[in-house]
C-alpha cells in the first residue's frame, strides 16, 4: 500500500513540475536565406541537464516539446561548417514558442535570449516578432488592418486612412527585407503574413529609420491574386476606389493597379472668420460668413510594376501615371464694420496635374555580411492653376482678380546605400543621397505674364555606427553632412549643415528603452522660395522669398515600455525639440502697396516638450482591449514676439474581436494647439469615433461613424497690425462621417511563388503658390 501512495505521490509531482507541454518551433536558415537541413538541435535545463534533442526536416524546420517549467531552457544548434548558436528561452506560461528564422554564421558563435512577452509576441536581442492567429487574419483584408489587428503596444495602426505610427514618430515599412510603400502595404493579402518582425528600437539595416516594421511573407501556392477595395461615405458624395492585379511566375512577379480618389459635393460649413485690419488710418473688420460651397476632386493613379527576387537580389521596376483634377468654387458673405453694405465673394480655383514618375531599385547581398542597395527615381509635373475672385454688391461686381500658372517640373533622385556587419553584431551603414528639382512656371496676373524658374539641389551624407553592448544595449553613433543649393531668377542660397546623431537603446525581456539625440536640417518649401507673388483679397498680398534658407532642428526622444505581462503594457514617452532661424509667416503692412503683405522669414525660435503616458489592457487576450493615453504639450516660441501654449488631454479607444466581428470605439477629448510657424492658436474640438467590420471568406465589409454631433473648432492669429479670429460649427453633413468599405480578394492558379507586390511614392515637386 505505502509502495502505491508513493508511486502517486512521484507522478503527482512529476504532473505538478512539468504540468504541460511546451512546443518549441523554429526555422533554420544561413546568411543567404538558404534552408539548413539536418542540423542539430540539443535542448537543456539549468545549461547542464539535458532534456532531449532533434533535427531539422529538408525545409530547415524543427520542432521540439518540452515540459513546462519555471527554469530557463538553453537549445545549442549545430550544423557543419558554422559556428554554433545558443538561444537562451525565459520561462513562460504559454505553450508555444515561435522562434522564426534563425540565422547560422560561419565565423561567429552566436547567442541570443528569448522572451515571451504573450502568446504570439516572442522578443529577441533586437526586436519582436508577432505571429497572426488565424482570428486575427479573419479580420484583416490588407497590410494595415492585419497590423491593427495585432495590437502591438504602442503602434496606432489606422486601416481607413492608411497610416502608422510608434509614439508619434512614422514607422518604416518592408517587406521581406526590403522597403515597402503605403499602396504596397494596402495591396498585401494578410494570408501571405508569416509573421511582423518589429525593431522598436530601429534596425542596422536602415539606420535613418526610427523605427522599423517587416513583414515577413510566407511561400506563396497560388499563380495570381486579383483584389477590389471600395469606400463610399453614406452621407456626403466622397470615397475612394482601387483594383490591383498580381501575377507569379518563377523568380518574377507583375502587378498592376488602378486607384481613383474623388469628391464632389457642397459644403454647409457653419461659421464666421472675423479679420482685423489696423491700417495707419483706420482700423476696418471684415466678417466672413461660409456659405454653401461646391467641391469637385478628382485623382486617378495607376502603376504597372515588374519584381525580380532570388536568394542574393532583388530587382525592382515601377512606372506609374498620376492624374488630378480639383476645381473648388467657394462663397462667403462679407460685412464690413465702416459701411453697411453686404458684399457677396466668389472664389474660384481650378488645377490639373499630370505626373508620371520611373523608380528603379537594386538590392544585392555580398559576402561577409555586406549588403547594398541602390536606387534611381525620376518624375515630372505638368500643372495648371487658376483663379479668380469677384465681390459683389446687389449683383453688381465691385472688385476683381484673377491669376493663372502653368509649370513644368523635373525631380530626379539618386541613392546609394551600404551596410556591413561585424562579428559583434555591430554594424556600419553609409548613406549617400543626391536629387535635384527644376520647375519652370509660367505666370498670369491681371493679365501680364512673367516667368519664373527654380533649380534646387540636395546631396546628403550620412554614416553610422551600430555598437552591440553587452547584448542587450545598443549604441548608435551618427554623422550626416547636408548640402544645399538653390537658384531662382538670379537669387542664389546656398546651405552647408553638419548633421550629428546620438541613439542608446535598451531591449531586454519585457523593457524596451530608447535615449535618441539628433540633428536634422528642414528644408523650407520649394513654393516659398520663388519670388511668385499675387492678391489674395483686397487688402492682402502674398510675396515669396527667394531668400529663405533651410535650417536644424534638435531633438531629443525618451520612450520606455514595459511589458508587465501578456495582458498589460505600460508606455511612456517624451520628446523634446527646439530649433533657430526655422520659417515663419508673418503679415506686415506695406505702405506703397497699401496693403498687408504676408511673406515667409528666417528667424524663429521653438522649444516645445511632448509628454504621453498610456497602458494596454487586454481583459480576453487577442480579444477585447482597452488603451488610455493621457497627454501634455508645453510649446515656447518667439516669431515676432513670444507665444506660449500648454495644453493637456487624454484619449481612450476600446477593441472587440471575436467569430469575424469586430467593435473598435475612440474618444479624443478637446484640445487646445499652437501653430509653431505662425503662432496661430486654436482649439480642437472632441472627437469619437464607432467601427463595425464583418469578415467572411473573402469578403470584408467596414462601417465607420465620426463624431455624431456638431463640433466646433476656434482659431486666433494675431500678428503686427493683423489680427484674425474664426470659428466654425461643421454640420453633421459634412462631420458626422458616416462610411462603408467593402473588400474582396481571390486567388487564382496553383504555383509556388513567395513575392509581392511594389510600388513608388508618387512624389510631386510642384511649386504653384497656393491658398
Amino acid at each position: 500500500m505505502k509502495y502505491t501512495i508513493l508511486l502517486f505521490a512521484l507522478l503527482f509531482w512529476k504532473t505538478s513540475l512539468f504540468g504541460q507541454e511546451l512546443k518549441v518551433q523554429g526555422h533554420l536558415i544561413d546568411e543567404n536565406k538558404r534552408d539548413l537541413v539536418a542540423a542539430t538541435i540539443r535542448c537543456y535545463m539549468n545549461d547542464t541537464l539535458f532534456m532531449i534533442g532533434g533535427s531539422t526536416n529538408s525545409k530547415g524546420e524543427f520542432e521540439l516539446k518540452l515540459p513546462r517549467t519555471e527554469q530557463k531552457y538553453k537549445l545549442l544548434i549545430s550544423y557543419l561548417g558554422y559556428k554554433e548558436t545558443t538561444l537562451v528561452l525565459n520561462p513562460t506560461k504559454e505553450t508555444l514558442i515561435r522562434l522564426g528564422e534563425i540565422t547560422m554564421d560561419k565565423k561567429v558563435v552566436q547567442i541570443q535570449e528569448v522572451t515571451v512577452l504573450a502568446q504570439n509576441r516572442i522578443n529577441t536581442e533586437d526586436k519582436i516578432m508577432v505571429f497572426p492567429t488565424r482570428e486575427q487574419l479573419r479580420h484583416s483584408y490588407d497590410g494595415y488592418s492585419t497590423l491593427f489587428a495585432l495590437m502591438i503596444p504602442g503602434l496606432e495602426a489606422d486601416p481607413r486612412k492608411a497610416t502608422i505610427s510608434y509614439h508619434n514618430e512614422n514607422v518604416l515599412l518592408c517587406i521581406d527585407g526590403r522597403e515597402a510603400t503605403q499602396e504596397e502595404v494596402q495591396n498585401l493579402n494578410p494570408k501571405d503574413i508569416k509573421r511582423v518582425d518589429f525593431y522598436s528600437q530601429g534596425s542596422s539595416d536602415y539606420p535613418e529609420a526610427s523605427t522599423m516594421l517587416d513583414y515577413i511573407l510566407k511561400e506563396r501556392d497560388y499563380l495570381g491574386t486579383i483584389a477590389f477595395n471600395a469606400r463610399h461615405q453614406l452621407n456626403r458624395p466622397t470615397g475612394n476606389g482601387r483594383g490591383t492585379a498580381q501575377y507569379f511566375e518563377g523568380k518574377s512577379e507583375w502587378a498592376v493597379s488602378v486607384s481613383d480618389n474623388y469628391t464632389h459635393s457642397t459644403n454647409h460649413d457653419e461659421g464666421y472668420i472675423e479679420t482685423l485690419y489696423h491700417f495707419p488710418e483706420e482700423t476696418i473688420i471684415r466678417t466672413d460668413d461660409k456659405l454653401p460651397s461646391l467641391v469637385n476632386n478628382n485623382n486617378l493613379k495607376t502603376y504597372l510594376n515588374y519584381i525580380y527576387k532570388d536568394k542574393l537580389q532583388t530587382f525592382y521596376s515601377s512606372l506609374r501615371m498620376n492624374r488630378s483634377m480639383s476645381e473648388n468654387d467657394s462663397w462667403n458673405r462679407q460685412r464690413y464694420n465702416n459701411t453697411s453694405t453686404v458684399l457677396v465673394k466668389q472664389e474660384n480655383t481650378y488645377a490639373v496635374r499630370l505626373n508620371p514618375a520611373l523608380q528603379l531599385r537594386y538590392n544585392r547581398t555580398l559576402p561577409k555580411r555586406q549588403k547594398l542597395r541602390l536606387e534611381l527615381y525620376g518624375s515630372y509635373g505638368n500643372n495648371d492653376y487658376d483663379r479668380w475672385y469677384e465681390q459683389r454688391t446687389d449683383e453688381v461686381v465691385t472688385s476683381s482678380y484673377a491669376n493663372a500658372t502653368a509649370e513644368d517640373s523635373w525631380y530626379g533622385k539618386l541613392k546609394f546605400d551600404y551596410n556591413k556587419s561585424f562579428k559583434n553584431k555591430s554594424s556600419f551603414s553609409l548613406v549617400v543621397n543626391q536629387d535635384f528639382t527644376h520647375t519652370n512656371n509660367l505666370n498670369t496676373k491681371e493679365g501680364i505674364d512673367s516667368e519664373i524658374f527654380l533649380n534646387n539641389s540636395n546631396t546628403y551624407l550620412y554614416g553610422t555606427y551600430n555598437y552591440r553592448i553587452m547584448k542587450k544595449l545598443n549604441l548608435q553613433v551618427g554623422l550626416a553632412e547636408h548640402l544645399s543649393y538653390t537658384t531662382t531668377n538670379g537669387s542664389h542660397v546656398f546651405n552647408s549643415f553638419f548633421i550629428p546623431s546620438l541613439k542608446l537603446s535598451y531591449l531586454y525581456k519585457g523593457h524596451s528603452l530608447r535615449l535618441t539625440g539628433t540633428v536634422r536640417s528642414i528644408e523650407t518649401g520649394i513654393s516659398n522660395r520663388t519670388g511668385y507673388e499675387y492678391k489674395r483679397n483686397e487688402y492682402e498680398m502674398y510675396v515669396g522669398n527667394p531668400k529663405l534658407e533651410d535650417y536644424l532642428q534638435y531633438n531629443m526622444k525618451l520612450d520606455y515600455t514595459w511589458t508587465v505581462n501578456s495582458r498589460w503594457t505600460i508606455l511612456s514617452y517624451a520628446t523634446l525639440y527646439a530649433s533657430n532661424r526655422q520659417v515663419y509667416g508673418l503679415y506686415s503692412y506695406n505702405d506703397e502697396r497699401k496693403m498687408f503683405v504676408y511673406q515667409n522669414f528666417n528667424g524663429g525660435k521653438c522649444f516645445v516638450q511632448h509628454y504621453e503616458l498610456g497602458m494596454q489592457y487586454e481583459f480576453i487576450p487577442q480579444v477585447f482591449s482597452i488603451k488610455p493615453l493621457l497627454i501634455y504639450d508645453n510649446a515656447k516660441v518667439t516669431l515676432w514676439k513670444e507665444l506660449v501654449n500648454h495644453s493637456l488631454w487624454g484619449a481612450c479607444s476600446l477593441l472587440y474581436m471575436r467569430n469575424g466581428w469586430r467593435f473598435n470605439i475612440g474618444y479624443m477629448a478637446p484640445a487646445n494647439f499652437m501653430n509653431y510657424d505662425s503662432g496661430l492658436k486654436g482649439h480642437f474640438p472632441g472627437k469619437l469615433e464607432f467601427g463595425v467590420n464583418y469578415s467572411i471568406n473573402n469578403w470584408n465589409v467596414d462601417l465607420h461613424m465620426q463624431t455624431p454631433y456638431k463640433a466646433v473648432s476656434k482659431g486666433h492669429l494675431q500678428q503686427i497690425g493683423y489680427e484674425r479670429r474664426s470659428e466654425s460649427r461643421t454640420p453633421r453633413v459634412s462631420d458626422h462621417v458616416i462610411s462603408l468599405s467593402v473588400n474582396y480578394r481571390f486567388t487564382f492558379g496553383k504555383k509556388k511563388h513567395k513575392f509581392d507586390n511594389s510600388v513608388i511614392e508618387d512624389t510631386n515637386q510642384s511649386t504653384i503658390s497656393r491658398d
